[in-house]
């Protein structure tokens, strides 16, 4: 609004947003798991999901109109606006009597505990280092959405219906968990939902019309979603409730903490060659790793 932003100031925001979401993330997973118990987690959570993406959709689609009607700073502060209800309604939640649990052992030892579950259970620290290399490689759709609308000469609007593509597929896979995710077996469906993200991205690098690409938006958004929800419920049903907490710090870690190092080696690699040359590279990387860790790993299949 002031005209006064900078590059340094923009840094100093992301990071500060980033510390709060640090602290936000495992403390909503975890007090969604102690809330729904362990035979309701994957419904809960994949609702969870349904909800955050239903903004998606109307939200990027709107800003884009805003932007290039009234510019960036009236979104801002509509988004600043729209935190107050959620401030309000988190000042009046509290546990369900008997779901609280504390840790057992001391404080100082959790961590400790927590990387010692991880490395014996071999499912779970599988399941964080395949998040962590979806993060980095398969999100770039995300950060590239501006690029990919400027090559298609989409614009502002452009990235808006993008991204909202991206939501209504989440959308629609947030759905289908929902009412089956205790009825599959959830190795079949981190299989196939990681695999549609790596597909969705490596059509996007080939596509060259926006209405195909908002296709292949909607089938790496959902495929995102199944993956992320379904990993999620898993690492939940599997940890001890006194760890809980820490697994989904770890979670948060390995999702919006390894985003940064993804969007910055896609933004790199889509300077200095091309864009669909960032999207391919990330979705062949990944599809790699996702084929090696199905075929090879007995731990991961036995979910």
């Amino acid at each position: 609004a002031t005209g006064r932003l900078d590059a340094a100031s923009l840094i100093l925001i992301a990071a500060t947003m980033g510390v709060a979401q640090a602290i936000e993330v495992p403390a909503l997973f975890s007090f969604i798991g102690q809330t729904a118990g362990p035979t309701r987690i994957a419904n809960v959570v994949a609702l969870n999901v349904l909800v955050w993406n239903c903004a998606r959709v109307v939200g990027p689609g709107l800003a884009g109109w805003i932007i290039a009607a009234f510019g960036a700073t009236v979104v801002f502060a509509l988004n600043a606006i729209s935190y107050l209800p959620l401030i309000a309604g988190m000042l009046v939640i509290r546990a369900r009597p008997g779901r609280t649990v504390r840790a057992s052992t001391s404080d100082r030892r959790g961590v400790g505990d927590a990387i010692e579950f991880v490395r014996q259970d071999r499912r779970v620290g599988l399941i964080l280092a395949l998040l962590a290399i979806n993060t980095v490689c398969a999100t770039s759709y995300i950060v590239l959405a501006p690029a990919i609308s400027d090559e298609l000469g989409a614009g502002p609007s452009g990235v808006g219906a993008l991204l909202s593509a991206a939501g209504a597929g989440a959308v629609i896979a947030a759905i289908f968990l929902a009412a089956t995710s205790e009825r599959r077996r959830r190795v079949l469906v981190l299989g196939t939902a990681g695999a549609l993200v790596g597909l969705g991205q490596l059509g996007m690098a080939a596509s060259h019309d926006l209405i195909l690409s908002m296709g292949l938006m909607a089938v790496a958004g959902g495929g995102m979603v199944a993956f992320t929800a379904t990993s999620n419920a898993v690492i939940q049903t599997l940890t001890p409730d006194a760890l809980r907490g820490r697994l989904m710090s770890f979670y948060a870690i390995v999702i919006p903490g390894m985003f940064p190092l993804g969007s910055l080696a896609a933004g790199a690699v889509g300077e200095t060659f091309s864009v669909p040359v960032a999207l391919a590279t990330g979705s062949l990387a990944w599809l790699t790793v996702l084929t090696l860790a199905l075929v090879r790993s007995s731990a991961l299949r036995s979910l």
